[in-house]
């Protein structure tokens, strides 16, 4: 194997390509050099002109293919010394070098459990998939394959595997390459802790979690059989309540202290021989954090925009509605004015103290760098005012309302005698028809 530099750091993927290309070029290098020694012993054996079967010549053969075998397991010892060299942390801190691969670090938010934070490539995982294991087997492996490239000198089949199997030096260095590959695994694995400990962030749904926090901070405003609460209809079509504003401060400066947490993570770090690039995550996480705290801060916005648009609307209704004129016998027009004047006086004592609670909410969204358009700002300075002339009307329009209102149960009592007698006298006139 090769390494161009030992102060870069190399990503596996584009290291893997390089790896191929140099190894096509050894391994030549290697076939070569095994047909030059195989023509060597051929011309020898020209030269002494000595049988093949010869007991002296075979001997000179299985010599000559120890030292074959000899040179091979050199060959494969070195290059696996080569790879330890470069993963072995007090080797890398001794050679003054620098990680050898990097790695991201990232989330996939779908996944929800702790495997939601991953390297990728993998530390490990099945042959068939890229890995960093997997990498470090394959150039292992490369390293193995210069058995096959080298025919044996004592018999036409075979290659030189078993012995390299058998052989303690490369039986030493595999085992201590895989052993560190193991322990930077466990390192690397200690490293998500601190990223795991934000599970929340992406393994709770955020609006489920945020409907949970509202009902337990009593913002949520129940409902009768999936309808509002009666004699509200018209003062507000939303479903919120007051927000528990102590409980959204908070909650949201919380999730503004998870979110500046993330940021002061480091960008990366180096364990071992690998370079953990956590950049990935940190974004991930982040615009994840950004989230929760936007739909705690957007439904404070809803509640200022929806409270005042429906406040605003409740007011001009019920203003347009009183200002109709009430003839006297027009039941229906009466009736109308009445349910305005009603829904005014149910709706009085919550809409009185609900504009401390926007400006506070107001308030609050200023905190969190959240401002609220001028318009909405000003309309709330001026809604009081028009609110007090709304109530000031409906007293009024009680006062106008209360003689037609008399007048109009003195005709329905009227209308009763007079239902109840053409009743009497329809029984009277059929008993009698009956008894005839």
């Amino acid at each position: 194997m090769t390494r161009a530099s030992a102060t870069k750091t190399y990503n596996l993927a584009a290291y893997m390509e390089e790896h191929t290309k140099y190894l096509e070029a050894r391994q030549k290098v290697i076939t070569d050099t095994g047909k030059e020694i195989h023509s060597y012993l051929k011309a020898s054996n020209e030269v002494l002109k000595v049988s093949k079967g010869a007991p002296a010549w075979r001997a000179y053969v299985e010599y000559m293919n120890g030292i074959l075998v000899s040179g091979i397991a050199d060959t494969v010892v070195a290059s696996l010394a080569h790879l330890l060299s470069q993963i072995d942390p007090s080797l890398i801190e001794a050679g003054g070098k620098s990680p050898f691969f990097d790695v991201k670090l990232d989330l996939n938010p779908l996944a929800k459990g702790d495997d939601a934070v991953f390297f990728q490539p993998p530390l490990d995982g099945p042959p068939d998939a890229p890995s960093v294991m997997g990498y470090v087997h394959q150039i292992m492996s490369d390293f193995y394959n210069v058995v096959k490239l080298i025919k044996r000198l004592d018999r036409t089949e075979g290659d030189f595997l078993k012995e390299m199997e058998e052989n303690e030096a490369v039986r030493f260095n595999v085992h201590r390459i895989i052993d560190e590959c193991e322990h930077n695994q466990e390192v690397c694995r200690e490293y998500k802790k601190p990223f795991l400990k934000h599970k929340n962030l992406w393994a709770k749904e955020i609006q489920a979690t945020l409907l949970q926090f509202l009902e337990e901070e009593g913002t949520v405003k129940p409902e009768k059989d999936g309808k509002p609460n009666e004699g509200e209809e018209g003062a507000s079509s939303s479903d919120k309540a007051l927000p528990s504003l102590p409980g959204f401060d908070k909650r949201i400066t919380e999730l503004k202290d998870i979110a500046l947490e993330i940021k002061e993570m480091e960008n990366s770090t180096s364990e071992g021989w690998l370079k953990i690039d956590a950049k990935p995550i940190k974004t991930a996480l982040g615009k994840t954090a950004t989230q929760w705290t936007d739909s705690h801060t957007a439904y404070l916005r809803d509640y200022v925009d929806s409270t005042m648009s429906d406040l605003q609307g409740f007011i001009s209704r019920v203003q347009a509605g009183l200002a109709e004129e009430v003839e006297e016998g027009d039941s229906e027009k009466l009736i109308e004015a009445m349910t305005y004047v009603r829904d005014v006086r149910l709706a009085s004592d919550r809409i009185d103290g609900i504009f401390e609670p926007l400006k506070g909410t107001i308030g609050l969204l200023k905190k969190f760098g959240i401002v609220t358009p001028d318009e909405t700002v000003e309309t709330l300075e001026n809604i009081p005012f028009s609110w007090e002339n709304t109530k000031k009307q409906t007293y009024n329009k009680r006062e106008v309302l209360g003689p037609l209102q008399s007048m109009q149960q003195d005709r329905v009592r009227q209308d009763t005698d007079i239902f109840r007698t053409s009743v009497t006298e329809f029984m009277a006139n059929f008993k009698r028809s009956e008894e005839h």
